[in-house]
């Protein structure tokens, strides 16, 4: 890889990271929505 190997195999470390961490977070978003739109249901639904 002319040197650069470091470099290379680093981008695909990171990229892997990112693409393993971001359908957790979105996963933790959605719940989060859920939760907060059952949460706003339930106080409209109160006297």
């Amino acid at each position: 890889m002319g040197g650069y190997g470091l470099y290379v195999w680093g981008s695909y470390a990171v990229m892997a990271l990112l693409m393993t961490i971001e359908p957790l977070l979105a996963r933790r978003r959605h719940r989060q929505a859920l939760h907060d739109a059952a949460d706003e249901a339930a106080d409209r639904n109160s006297p």
